[in-house]
């Protein structure tokens, strides 16, 4: 399952990634270009439909991501747990090793560790939305700047 949050991290990242210089490519052939003020129907519909399908694709990606990352870490937890009451049970067994750190969960109990991967996924889900903000904010403004660039003569 590691593989899999790790393969669909990339993914995001390589979606991220992709988009930003193929918007950027467009950006720098329509400042360069001798297209008029007629035609800025081109450039913008060629950066708003790939704009349309990456956020598509990213907002799965991200979704599955989030999922199986979610399942990831509550596998982890659980694995803990487990250990945890395995080494209370048995600590006077010599088949199982605990340390004296692990007889005592260093995050405490059970519902400790829940609030712990509770605040976890809010942040992991704020930094989600802190990213599609920006990506939407940069779409804008390369949709905005798709017309002005071909229509002011101030750029």
């Amino acid at each position: 399952m590691e593989k899999r949050v790790l393969a669909l991290e990339s993914k995001a990242i390589q979606l991220v990634i992709s988009y930003i210089f193929y918007q950027g490519i467009i950006f720098i052939c329509i400042s360069q270009s001798s297209l008029r003020c007629d035609n800025w129907w081109l450039p913008f519909s060629l950066s708003l439909f790939p704009a349309i399908i990456f956020f598509i694709i990213f907002q799965s990606t991200i979704r599955k991501y989030l999922r199986t990352r979610y399942n990831y870490d509550m596998n982890l937890l659980d694995r803990e747990v487990l250990h945890s009451r395995i080494c209370k049970r048995q600590s006077h067994a010599v088949d199982i090793e605990c340390s004296d750190q692990e007889k005592v969960h260093p995050f405490g109990s059970t519902q400790q560790l829940l609030k712990l991967d509770s605040d976890v996924l809010f942040w992991r889900k704020a930094c989600v939305h802190l990213v599609f903000v920006a990506l939407l904010a940069f779409t804008t403004v390369i949709l905005a700047t798709c017309r002005n660039i071909l229509c002011d003569n101030n750029f």
